[in-house]
């Protein structure tokens, strides 16, 4: 199981400072969501932010969050800065939209998020024709601090029922004391935000992860 630090979850006063000390001790993911204050009420990180980011960090891979109203309006420029693997909100689009993108950016990834009250059948036929996919792994999306909701990894077998070669990215509630509930369930890529400050330094906290999962 591998990890990936959220942007949002960071300080943005220290964010490079922790950031190159996760990319320095191993972390090859990085997760960066984008808000527009309707679809959930908080705003996430500028075009131009994930730009330098990914310019500063060619070796790792970013993925683009989307929690927003009307998402394929912000494919184009997505692509633009660099993001090769990018989640759209399973309800904000359908599978002609989808199939269309996907042909379109033949070399980006493309999946849906799937919220607590998605029903992985409803979107089977993206599912199955997608790499990846992200399940939200708390009961209300946009936040910090939310709390896992277990019972959301039964999504896990729905979804490698319809797609068995899936990744499967999880977003949400990870803490030190729950990371075996994540790897358990044969969740990919676990993204955290605060997890990394319940040790002491960056580093131990990557020897702890590289240890148990890598």
């Amino acid at each position: 199981m591998k990890y990936s630090q959220s942007i949002c979850a960071i300080n943005s006063y220290t964010s490079l400072e922790t950031i190159d000390e996760l990319v320095k001790n191993g972390m090859k993911h990085i997760h960066v969501d984008f808000m527009d204050s309707f679809y959930v009420p908080n705003f996430g990180v500028s075009f131009e932010a994930a730009e330098f980011l990914i310019k500063r960090y060619p070796n790792v891979n970013f993925d683009a969050h989307l929690m927003v109203k009307n998402p394929l309006r912000l494919i184009e420029r997505l692509v633009q800065v660099g993001f090769e693997t990018i989640f759209l909100p399973a309800k904000e689009i359908n599978k002609e939209e989808f199939d269309k993108i996907s042909q379109n950016y033949p070399n980006v990834f493309f999946g849906i998020m799937l919220e607590a009250n998605n029903d992985p059948n409803d979107f089977r036929d993206i599912v199955l024709n997608s790499k990846k996919i992200l399940l939200m792994t708390i009961n209300k999306i946009g936040g910090t601090g939310q709390k896992l909701d277990e019972n959301l990894f039964k999504k896990v077998e729905e979804i490698k029922k319809i797609n068995p070669e899936i990744l499967i990215y999880s977003d949400g509630g990870l803490r030190q004391e729950n990371t075996d509930s994540f790897y358990n369930n044969k969740i990919d890529v676990a993204v955290g935000g605060s997890i990394i400050w319940s040790f002491e330094t960056i580093k131990d906290f990557s020897e702890w992860w590289n240890k148990k999962y890598a």
